[in-house]
């Protein structure tokens, strides 16, 4: 049985070229091209923001808020410098004045100061914390999605040829499904992922996030304070907030398809090529098993097949006919007396049987 490389390798070129230009071929592929890239481009701006996160979270910005109310003097918990000076100002909340001179008020100035956290600068970075923590937890469900690259491949190809009183008629349509994985450094990637989502997890057990819990979210666009645009971690957070917004507006799968059409001109020959292969056999196989009746049809025949031989001596040639005819008559007449015997033998079996028949009935 022969192998492709000995189909090849069989081909003449001069009955090849014949066969391409007696044939009339078309070739037309639609391709249909899906990508599905995942964009981690987000884990090195993370990782180039989060010490700057993490020194505004673990040093946040304080201020003193005041409140002031004024309250029966059995209410009031603490003098202050501003509950004289307002009793000072108001003098009807005095009650009266002793002889000595004291004072007894009615009512007094209570103040209440409290170190908070409450700044817009704090909550700019409270509401990013919640949206990374948001984007990262969506990110993390996007691991195991692969980048790849879909092919669908519509191919019709169509031929007629006429040569040598063959006509050959083809039409051919085949459809292709190809995937090809785009490999990048997964496990990395994942791996630097997980440990950022990590950091913003352990931002959670924070004071400053525990007491900004419930405030009111910041939101687009940012107020450009001093402190925004004047401190270096600021800054950083605030590019963190853009970049955020910019990507968002893209899934985390980015999926482009676009639709091409091919009329390849070597493609196509390759096509004729499988084609005349294919011609080609079903001829060679016709051949072997037809009844060549014309002694000089198969002479020619095997002239041709010997000329293309490495080693096609005429004298050889002659040699080897005169040794394969000596052989054939040997072994014809050997066949021929075997033939013979065994015709004989059966006539005198059958004579034998019919002589004891006779025999037998008389």
């Amino acid at each position: 049985m022969k192998n492709i490389l000995d189909i090849m390798n069989d081909i003449k070129n001069n009955e090849l070229e014949t066969f391409i230009s007696k044939t009339d071929s078309k070739f037309l592929m639609n391709s249909h091209i899906k990508l599905t890239k995942v964009d981690y481009s987000f884990i090195e701006v993370l990782e180039d923001t989060l010490p700057n996160l993490e020194k505004i979270i673990r040093n946040p910005k304080r201020f003193l808020e005041q409140e002031e109310e004024v309250v029966i003097v059995e209410k009031t918990k603490k003098i202050a410098k501003e509950t004289i000076t307002h009793l000072a100002t108001h003098s009807q909340n005095i009650n009266d004045v002793d002889k000595d001179g004291n004072i007894r008020p009615k009512k007094l100035l209570n103040v209440y100061k409290e170190d908070t956290t409450d700044l817009y600068e704090n909550r700019f970075i409270y509401t990013l914390f919640k949206r990374l923590d948001e984007f990262i937890d969506k990110q993390i469900k996007y691991l195991e999605v692969v980048s790849k690259k879909e092919i669908d491949n519509d191919i019709t190809y169509n031929a007629k040829t006429n040569i040598d009183k063959r006509v050959i008629d083809i039409e051919l349509k085949m459809k292709e499904h190809n995937e090809i994985s785009i490999y990048e450094d997964i496990r990395m990637l994942k791996e630097k992922l997980i440990a950022n989502y990590e950091i913003i997890k352990g931002f959670a057990s924070s004071q400053f996030i525990k007491e900004l819990i419930g405030c009111s979210l910041i939101k687009g666009p940012i107020r450009k304070t001093n402190l925004i645009l004047k401190d270096p971690n600021f800054q950083k957070a605030y590019i963190l907030w853009e970049y955020l917004d910019e990507f968002e507006y893209k899934e985390p799968k980015v999926v482009d398809v676009l639709d091409t059409i091919n009329e390849s001109d070597d493609i196509k020959k390759e096509f004729d090529l499988a084609l005349f292969i294919e011609a080609n056999s079903i001829l060679e196989d016709k051949e072997r098993f037809m009844d060549y009746r014309d002694f000089n049809s198969k002479l020619h025949k095997l002239i041709e097949e010997y000329i293309y031989e490495e080693k096609n001596n005429i004298d050889d040639f002659i040699e080897l006919s005169k040794k394969y005819y000596i052989e054939a008559l040997n072994t014809k007449k050997i066949n021929e007396d075997n033939i013979s015997k065994i015709y004989l033998k059966f006539i005198n079996n059958h004579n034998n049987i019919k002589n004891k028949l006779n025999e037998l009935f008389n």
